[in-house]
C-alpha cells in the first residue's frame, strides 16, 4: 500500500498548496480521507479475488473516465468562481465543492495505479476458510515466521509461547492495529473479517480484543513496529 498512500498524501499536499482558503473548513476531513481510500482499494482487491479480472477491470476504468471529466469540470468551476460577497454560507459551498474536487483528483491518480496492477495479477480464488489462528491467514509459511520475528524483536509478544507481553487496554489497542497492518503488507492471503482478526489475537496471542477496540483501530497509528512488505524473496 505505500505507492497508494504516497500519492494520496503527495495529492493532499498540493490540494493544500493551490486551495489554502478551504484548509479550516476541511481540516477533519483531511484526517480521515487516507484511511478511507486504503480502505476503498482494499476492498477492490477482495472484490477482484471473487469476481475476476474481466469483471472488475472494465467498471475502474469506467469509474475513471467519469472522475476525470468531474475533475475537470471542478477544475473549471474553481477556477472561474468568483466569491461576490464574504457570506459564510457561499465560503463553505465552495469547501464542500473543493472537498468534491480533492477526492476527484485523488481517483484520477490512484485509479490507474490500481488498474495496471490489477491488469498483471490473476485471480486468485479460493475457497472462503474461516482463520482462527495466524497460520491460517498468512500467505506462505516464511510470512508467519517473519511476523512472529518481527513482533518478537519489537517486544510484543513472548518469544516462545507468543502470549502478549502487555496486556494493558491501550497495548492491546497497539497490538490489535499491529496486526491489522500485517495485511497491507502482503502477509495475509486476503484481508481478514473483524471476527477473524480478534480470533487470531485470541487464539495465537492468548489476548482477547473487545469488539469496541476492533471498531476504533487505527491502521497508521504512531508508533506502530517498522513491518517491511512480505515478497516471495523472503
Amino acid at each position: 500500500m505505500e505507492k497508494y498512500i504516497s500519492v494520496i498524501e503527495d495529492t493532499l499536499d498540493f490540494f493544500k498548496a493551490k486551495f489554502p482558503n478551504h484548509n479550516e473548513l476541511l481540516e477533519a476531513e483531511y484526517i480521515k480521507i487516507p484511511d478511507e481510500i486504503v480502505k476503498e482499494i482494499m476492498d477492490i482487491k477482495d472484490d477482484f479475488n471473487v469476481i475476476g479480472v474481466n469483471a472488475i477491470i472494465p467498471r475502474l476504468k469506467l469509474r475513471l473516465e467519469d472522475a476525470i471529466k468531474e475533475y475537470e469540470y471542478s477544475i473549471e468551476f474553481h477556477r472561474n468562481y468568483k466569491i461576490s460577497t464574504n457570506h459564510e454560507t457561499e465560503i463553505v459551498f465552495l469547501s464542500v465543492s473543493a472537498y468534491f474536487l480533492l477526492k476527484r483528483m485523488m481517483e484520477v491518480r490512484w485509479l490507474p495505479i490500481l488498474i495496471s496492477e490489477l491488469s498483471n495479477q490473476k485471480t486468485i480464488i479460493e475457497p472462503k476458510k474461516n482463520y482462527k489462528i495466524l497460520e491460517d491467514a498468512v500467505i506462505y509459511d516464511r510470512a508467519f515466521k517473519k511476523i512472529i520475528e518481527i513482533l518478537v524483536n519489537a517486544n510484543l509478544i513472548d518469544k516462545e509461547t507468543y502470549i502478549l507481553i502487555d496486556k494493558r487496554a491501550s497495548a492491546k489497542g497497539h497490538f490489535y492495529s499491529t496486526i491489522i497492518s500485517l495485511f497491507e503488507k502482503g502477509y495475509f492471503k486476503r484481508r481478514p473479517t473483524t471476527h477473524e482478526y480478534r480470533e487470531i489475537c485470541r487464539n495465537t496471542f492468548k489476548v482477547e480484543i473487545s469488539k469496541a477496540t476492533a471498531d476504533n483501530h487505527k491502521t497508521r497509528a504512531a508508533g506502530l513496529p517498522n513491518i517491511p512488505p512480505f515478497t516471495k524473496n523472503d
